[in-house]
């Protein structure tokens, strides 16, 4: 049949039509048995490789390469001539960069992982005999544009080991130094404090951070700008094991200390960012967990205080604490007890002050 058509078409026209033919479900497997005679054909006639991806314009798949139905058919094509790797024939085609990325995209879909991971190794590879910067091949892994999900990344433990390969000394600086290229050091330090961040980064970006709180003392920040650049505002549940939270309530202890004018208090701005009765809630629940309940037990005697100095309604207090739903012998009713006989005590003062 194939003989009896290409009498009627031309070469670049019958490959065509029979990937036209494949997409309707009637024809399919009759032109997959059409395209494999016409493939054995171009074989035995010792036809190129790079003939044959232009042939199924694979040249013009684009971004879309591995997508293509006809790739698998030239990748048996390309198998049958026992050739170890198509990664030479793919590289006259596309650049580092763009090969790069289809191998990324590739990797996340089931079909085509395996041989987009082969392929992402073999260029590493290459990159490595040519003896390219690990600067260069974190911008082609585009590691540059992850953003705070870098470290969750594979291509990330790629990088990592092309500078392992490279035999760069002090990797950990190395790597640092490439970071602080691409992202804000207000970004890179969240980055690094991450509990995925690779533990010799951690002990090696603290001379960067504190160089930024020195940066920030020296200008006057105020500790809720601090606050937000950690991006504590946004850690939600998560706010008391942040890594950042330590890192900044030494800034509010530094500021406090220079700026004894502006003396302000950590919980000031917990409750600026969080609301009264969020906080409250946050804290009351961290309290019963082993690892934060030190630091949970603080910062509620510090909101109790703040609710003190801000004379708040004790109505309000009760409800922020959910003291309805607790037994007489609980925690945090006894808590409250003693918070509205203070606030009781400053009120009648206030009142006799008043009088007086």
């Amino acid at each position: 049949m194939l003989a009896t058509l290409s009498t009627h078409y031309k070469e670049d026209a019958l490959t065509q039509l029979l990937i036209a033919a494949r997409k309707n479900p009637s024809t399919e497997d009759l032109v997959i048995t059409l395209q494999a005679e016409q493939l054995r054909i171009k074989y035995n006639n010792r036809e190129s490789y790079g003939d044959v991806f232009n042939l199924l314009k694979l040249n013009k798949a684009g971004n879309q390469l591995f997508d293509n139905p006809d790739f698998p058919v030239w990748m048996k094509y390309v198998r049958r001539g026992r050739v170890e790797t198509i990664f030479p024939i793919l590289s006259t085609y596309y650049t580092d960069d763009v090969l790069a990325q289809l191998f990324i995209a590739a990797k996340k879909i089931s079909g085509t992982e395996n041989i987009a991971t082969k392929l992402q190794a073999e260029q590493l590879q290459i990159w490595l005999r040519k003896q390219k910067s690990a600067d260069d091949v974190f911008t082609l892994l585009q590691l540059n544009k992850v953003d705070n999900k870098l470290f969750d990344t594979p291509e990330f433990a790629l990088w990592s080991k092309y500078i392992d390969d490279l035999k760069i000394s002090n990797k950990e600086s190395a790597m640092l130094s490439i970071l602080k290229t691409h992202y804000s050091e207000e970004a890179m330090i969240k980055l690094v404090h991450s509990r995925k961040a690779p533990l010799g980064m951690k002990s090696t970006v603290m001379g960067v951070d504190g160089g930024k709180m020195q940066e920030w003392l020296k200008a006057g920040t105020f500790p809720d700008d601090v606050f937000k650049a950690y991006e504590l505002n946004k850690a939600g549940d998560d706010l008391l094991i942040s890594p950042q939270l330590d890192r900044w309530a030494s800034y509010v202890s530094k500021f406090n200390y220079e700026n004894p004018s502006k003396k302000t208090a950590m919980v000031d701005t917990l409750t600026h960012y969080y609301g009264d009765e969020n906080l409250a809630q946050m804290l009351i629940a961290a309290k019963g967990v082993v690892k934060t309940e030190s630091i949970a037990t603080d910062l509620q005697i510090m909101q109790l205080k703040y609710w003190l100095r801000m004379k708040e309604d004790p109505q309000l207090v009760y409800n922020w604490m959910g003291i309805a739903d607790r037994g007489p012998d609980d925690v945090e009713r006894k808590l409250f007890e003693k918070f509205f006989t203070k606030i009781t005590s400053l009120n009648q003062h206030k009142r006799c002050n008043q009088d007086s």
